[in-house]
């Protein structure tokens, strides 16, 4: 059973080069990785992930792949070098000038006319979007889940059949976590399970974790772990019922 505290971002490069390789060049790819770049673990924050991952990682990769498949590897982690970039990297969030006096108010002379109306239209107020459920990522190996369930919904939010880690947590941030459902099909499984809670980190917390048809020592695994952000069902449960299940978790309480 993998460790619940594993490194997410070590997961989330070998969840990619698993895509193409098998377990043992995926393990000796990372460890060759650490290796020239001097690390004892695979770093977890900023900029030393970006520079792990575009030297170290693709120096490796390319020792043992093919040109193209080990620049595939880089590719499909650049979401990943992009969720981790800053403001070393852009330079925008520089702390404004506190000792700069302040601006002198222009005064404004008696003699101009009033407006006869207001010069600014007041927006219209958004609509209330929460307990709305955004969307539906579904982790599953049977593509036709995913197509009954988005029939379930009814065209409510939209599914996302998401093919590892990082498209995820793409639509996450894409559609709005605060209002989100992940689904792990546990029996035609497309994803470790286990994956999603060593992740917890990186899935933001608003999201909703529903795992179908876990096995009965993985869900009572679940049941010593924090369980507000998590759900198990039944594997007999439809996939209409699944889609149902979604709306009630993000239109009702937080899971207690």
């Amino acid at each position: 059973m993998p460790d619940p505290a594993i490194n997410e971002v070590r997961y989330l490069i070998a969840e990619a080069i698993d895509a193409v390789a098998a377990p043992a060049v995926r393990d000796r790819v990372i460890a060759r990785a650490l290796k020239l770049a001097q690390y004892d673990e695979v770093p977890d924050h900023g900029r030393e992930i970006r520079v792990f991952i575009r030297d170290h990682l693709a120096a490796a990769l390319a020792e043992v792949l093919e040109p193209d498949v080990a620049e595939g590897v880089v590719e499909s982690l650049h979401p990943l070098m992009e969720r981790t970039s800053g403001a070393e990297m852009t330079g925008l969030n520089q702390m404004p000038d506190l000792s700069a006096p302040l601006p002198t108010p222009q005064v404004v002379g008696s003699t101009l006319r009033e407006p006869a109306g207001p010069k600014l239209r007041l927006a219209t107020p958004r609509a209330k979007t929460e307990g709305t459920l955004r969307c539906v990522v579904l982790f599953s190996a049977d593509e036709d889940k995913a197509y009954r369930i988005e029939v379930a919904l009814g065209g409510g939010a939209p599914t996302v059949h998401a093919k590892n880690s990082l498209a995820m947590l793409d639509a996450l941030r894409d559609h709005g976590a605060d209002g989100a459902v992940v689904v792990v099909d546990c029996v035609e499984a497309s994803v470790e399970p286990w994956a999603l809670i060593a992740l917890g980190g990186q899935i933001a917390p608003e999201a909703r974790l529903l795992f179908w048809g876990p096995c009965p020592d993985f869900e009572l695994e679940l049941a010593h772990l924090d369980g507000r952000r998590w759900r198990t069902v039944c594997a007999d449960v439809s996939a209409e019922q699944v889609g149902k299940i979604c709306c009630a978790l993000v239109r009702g309480p937080a899971p207690a």
